[in-house]
């Protein structure tokens, strides 16, 4: 399936550097991607699925980058061409690669209220990458409270602009229940750098890769060549 962008959209995107979506995955979806998720991070950490709410927000979001590398749905997820159809349009970039996947979540124990992310950053800030160009943020646990930024429904997704600010500080407003996962997107030629405030800026290494070295198909697939 694919989304069409009409004229008043591509204008909006251009103004405001972020522009919402509904529904681009159903209920099934989302619940089929949420449990992939769990199981996932529940590997990661070798626990049982509901030992999960034991954790903090950072520990998730330490092992929540790059989900797409241990579980065939979450991948399917990330790569999907409908999305990145969409990205390489909003984004004006061809080809388009994936840069990473992370899991954003509210803390949940309330008296813990560190965010390992900057109260407000933009994608490039918050991205060990050289050439990010946008990301995804698509809902996949709703949230009531209040808030401006981030959708709060499940299947609902925000496109924003690689130096759009991002209000991460939202997130500790939030109840347990919110679920997030980041898709960001870069430029066919995408560097691994350095950046202060990317909690997970160390990944890469355990890949073999080095600040200042090009990035490779093999881990960071090509997810459109043209549109």
């Amino acid at each position: 399936m694919r989304f069409a962008l009409d004229g008043e959209q591509r204008r909006f995107f251009e103004k405001e550097g972020k522009i919402a979506f509904a529904e681009l995955i159903n209920s099934q979806q989302v619940a089929s991607l949420l449990g992939a998720i769990n199981t996932t991070l529940a590997h990661r950490f070798k626990i049982r699925h509901e030992e999960l709410t034991t954790r903090t927000q950072e520990q998730i979001v330490r092992k929540g980058r790059d989900l797409f590398r241990d579980n065939g749905t979450v991948k399917k997820a990330v790569a999907n061409r409908a999305f990145a159809q969409l990205a390489a349009e909003l984004f004006l970039t061809e080809p388009l690669r994936l840069a990473y996947d992370q899991l954003l979540l509210p803390e949940q124990a309330k008296e813990n209220r560190r965010n390992p992310y900057p109260e407000v950053a933009t994608l490039s800030e918050v991205s060990s990458f050289q050439g990010i160009v946008g990301g995804m943020l698509l809902c996949l646990e709703g949230d009531q409270s209040e808030h401006d930024f981030f959708p709060t429904i499940p299947g609902d997704a925000l496109f924003v602009r690689a130096d759009l600010e991002i209000p991460f500080e939202e997130l500790r407003e939030m109840s347990k229940r919110g679920r997030y996962l980041l898709i960001v997107f870069g430029a066919d030629r995408l560097i691994y750098a350095h950046k202060e405030s990317d909690p997970n800026g160390h990944t890469l290494k355990d890949l073999d890769f080095v600040f200042g070295d090009r990035l490779k198909e093999a881990t960071h697939p090509t997810l459109l060549q043209r549109l």
